[in-house]
């Protein structure tokens, strides 16, 4: 990785940061994340999020909030950039856009590939299964039964497939960091707090 995002990366853990208010970004090197909004740094950790998937509604869908939270950030990214100021409104805009559509824009835009876009497609139809469906009974992954029990059949084959899409979008979403520029984000976050290098 670039030896910028190394220094930023590190730079972010330092206690009590805070940020400028025009700054928002997602940041991750694959394992674990920042996301500097609103003038702070949260920190977390997302390599094992979806290996220990149950087949329970709350579950998926908490799983399915950070996967469109990641595909917003990266058409969010894409498009403006990390500066707040250019379009705070956009934010509501693109956050506003359905699911299916954000995924052919990727698509169209060459940020995924089709295979990855076919299969989010298919993963967001068993999220909208749990999000409207009275039972799991009705569910179905690429029209088979979803499975009651995790490591079995059919909620196997959606679990992998749900986490191999994952690192997909973070594959995608690190190349379009990679084009921002992190020594600039560091000073400004360094001149927020009054730190000299």
């Amino acid at each position: 990785m670039d030896n910028n995002f190394e220094k930023l990366w590190k730079f972010l853990y330092y206690p009590e940061l805070k940020t400028p208010k025009n700054i928002r970004l997602y940041l991750t090197n694959g394992i674990d994340e920042h996301f500097i909004n609103n003038g702070s740094v949260q920190q977390g950790h997302h390599e094992i999020e979806f290996k220990f998937l149950v087949n329970e509604r709350g579950n998926i869908l908490d799983r399915f909030t950070k996967v469109e939270f990641l595909m917003t950030e990266l058409i969010r990214l894409k498009i403006l950039g990390y500066e707040v100021e250019k379009g705070e409104m956009m934010i509501d805009i693109i956050s506003a856009v359905p699911v299916n559509r954000k995924i052919s824009s990727l698509k169209k835009w060459k940020v995924i590939d089709t295979d990855l876009s076919k299969t989010l497609n298919a993963l967001f139809e068993v999220r909208n299964g749990f999000a409207h469906k009275f039972s799991i009974e009705e569910i179905t992954y690429k029209n088979r039964p979803m499975n009651k029990f995790v490591n079995e059949g059919t909620f196997e084959k959606f679990r992998k497939d749900l986490e191999k899409s994952w690192k997909g979008l973070i594959k995608a979403y690190i190349k379009e960091q990679n084009r921002v520029d992190f020594q600039e984000i560091e000073t400004a976050i360094r001149k927020e707090n009054r730190l000299d290098k």
